[in-house]
């Protein structure tokens, strides 16, 4: 989360993308940092047995909230 908080300060587009175990701590930190609409994008964290074909499948569906984050303009900061 610094990181993506630096590049947004430096106006580029910027989104965070964790496992959704990690979803509330970025968010948290992402507040205390000022950015609180900071785009995050949780990906549910694989699974045993998991193979290419689950996480291409969650790669996926993340990729439209992904595209969407970074075309959008809004200010990040709280």
């Amino acid at each position: 989360m610094r990181d993506a908080v630096e590049f947004q300060k430096r106006g580029l587009p910027t989104v965070t993308i964790c496992h959704d175990a990690f979803e509330v701590a970025a968010r948290s930190q992402a507040v205390a940092m000022g950015y609180a609409g900071m785009p995050l994008v949780a990906i549910r964290q694989a699974q045993p047995g998991d193979d290419r074909d689950a996480f291409r499948d969650r790669a996926e569906k993340a990729l439209p909230a992904i595209v969407a984050a970074l075309a959008d303009p809004s200010p990040r900061t709280a």
